[in-house]
């Protein structure tokens, strides 16, 4: 099982593909262009994770998730006005 926590994750997404920790690392090397370890890693033949995020939603990048502390459950929405 493979949990992502993102502000860009997929909201109520469950992935039924089978993987491995390699997307994870190819993905760390995607996105800040690193490039691929190389050697035979299975990370050059790796899927990508990209379709558990969503990138385009641009409302997602101005609102944090408030959660109580006592139970992790979620409370509101913080969408950085002061007003």
């Amino acid at each position: 099982m493979l949990l992502i926590v993102s502000p860009y994750a997929k909201h109520n997404y469950t992935d039924h593909r089978v993987t491995d920790q390699s997307p994870i690392l190819r993905f760390i090397e995607d996105n800040w262009n690193f490039g691929r370890i190389g050697n035979g890693s299975t990370d050059a033949i790796a899927g990508t994770l990209n379709g558990m995020f969503d990138f385009d939603d641009h409302e997602q990048s101005n609102t944090k998730l408030i959660l109580n502390p006592t139970t992790g459950q979620p409370v509101g929405h913080d969408n950085g006005d002061d007003c």
